[in-house]
């Protein structure tokens, strides 16, 4: 049972992991004038991100305008895999 189980776990690992990143990504070339929101590249980390921030960005007041919502979404993000890493390392993997 600890193989399938420590499979999820690296998997969800990666897939946090790689999100983090994107965000990151997201977050920088929102920053740049230059770059089109119509590039392929732009609109594929759209995909991944937006449906995350959108929530948070409707929330929450912008001081300044200034967007707060990627980084509350990564912390919420980051918080709920903690969560469910631990969760299913306390349930399925006895040490």
């Amino acid at each position: 049972m600890q193989y399938p189980v420590s499979l999820l776990l690296n998997a969800l690992y990666m897939i946090y992991q790689i999100w983090t990143v994107m965000l990151f990504i997201w977050a920088i070339l929102s920053w740049i004038p230059q770059i089109s929101r119509d590039h392929p590249a732009v609109q594929f980390l759209n995909r991944f991100i937006e449906p995350v921030v959108l929530p948070f960005r409707r929330l929450l007041p912008m001081p300044g305008g200034l967007d707060l919502s990627p980084l509350i979404a990564y912390f919420v993000v980051s918080t709920l895999y903690q969560i469910l890493d631990r969760l299913l390392r306390t349930a399925f993997l006895p040490f």
